[in-house]
């Protein structure tokens, strides 16, 4: 590798999940983002107050690289090679709002600067950064020498680079708690695919299957009562919904509307050997897909999933991917 990389990403353990078989190079520095580290508790407040996005709006606060140092104290190197960040979407506040990249380049005149979207470009600049006005496409192609993304049709409308989402195979084991068994397993924000998700779950309900769906986000008079759909206020931590993958034999995917790249869902299925229900379209022409494993949902039809599929998730057939390890963030970095 002819970079010495800094993956700047959020704290949080899928994270450090995905990344893991990268952790641990010498030519890797990975600094999950945790502003709170080693600042006593009273100070918090202080902290929250001084990166606040909100209020930098309208007021200039001085000294937030103070912050910046603390966390970036730790990027060293065995050697000179030129350094390349990669910055996933924890991060970009901190680009945009306390003048993280303008730090980095100022400290590092020689760096590359990649910018990793692990969801759609539209999902970042209108739920998680709607506050930020600089938070713009024309902002991206200024500030970072590559703009990475893993949904194959953003990459061609905006010139992005495409790559899926990079994935690291990670057993974990139960340690006394147990999850019974799944036969279709659910889990994520509703978005604006719930009434989708729901006329799913009532399907699989119809013919005998037990569900799992945990779904966020959703208002209390948009809420359904459905045997096996639980709403919930924040996502379930992932160890646990690794465990809940790992006692299913089905897991669903639902794309966003508008989105075309596979998403972790379908990773997580081919790494630990799950069948797939999804409404992508796409899957068809990945590496993996088997149509024995895998199918693809037709809105089109009066019944959503074919009959056939479900009749090989009640027979628990065995399922193998033959996976190569190829969604490891070592290709990434390649």
């Amino acid at each position: 590798m002819k970079f010495n990389y800094v993956i700047l990403d959020s704290n949080g353990i899928y994270n450090k999940v995905m990344f893991h078989d990268v952790l641990n190079l010498d030519n890797v520095n990975y600094i999950p983002l945790d502003l709170y580290a080693g600042v006593p508790k009273l100070l918090r407040p202080l902290v929250k107050i001084h990166i606040s996005a909100k209020l930098n709006h309208y007021i200039k606060i001085p000294f937030k690289f103070y912050w910046l140092k603390r966390l970036l104290s730790g990027i060293q190197f065995n050697d000179n090679k030129p350094i390349c960040f990669i910055l996933t979407r924890a991060w970009l506040e901190m680009g945009y709002n306390i003048g993280l990249l303008d730090y980095l380049k100022q400290h590092y005149s020689n760096a590359q600067f990649v910018l990793y979207l692990i969801d759609l470009f539209r999902t970042y600049r209108t739920m998680y950064y709607s506050n930020i006005k600089s938070f713009t496409l024309d902002a991206f192609r200024k500030d970072f020498d590559l703009i990475i993304s893993y949904d194959k049709d953003e990459s061609r409308n905006y010139g992005f680079s495409y790559y899926p989402d990079t994935y690291s195979r990670f057993e974990i084991q139960a340690k006394g708690r147990h999850f019974s068994e799944i036969d279709v397993f659910f889990c994520g924000r509703a978005k604006d695919r719930l009434s989708f998700i729901l006329n799913i779950a009532e399907e699989l309900n119809a013919h005998g299957f037990k569900i799992h769906f945990c779904i966020a986000g959703v208002s209390l008079d948009s809420r359904q009562s459905i045997p096996g759909v639980y709403y919930i206020n924040m996502l379930m931590s992932y160890w646990d919904y690794l465990l809940c993958v790992q006692q299913s034999k089905c897991i669903l995917e639902i794309m966003q509307n508008g989105a075309s790249g596979y998403t972790l869902r379908a990773i997580e299925a081919i790494c630990y050997n799950k069948m797939l229900l999804t409404n992508n379209r796409n899957i068809s022409s990945i590496k993996f897909y088997h149509s024995d494993y895998i199918s693809i949902i037709d809105q089109s039809e009066e019944s959503i999933i074919d009959l056939s599929f479900l009749k090989k998730i009640k027979n628990n057939t065995n399922v193998d991917y033959h996976y190569d390890g190829s969604f490891s963030p070592i290709y990434l970095l390649k």
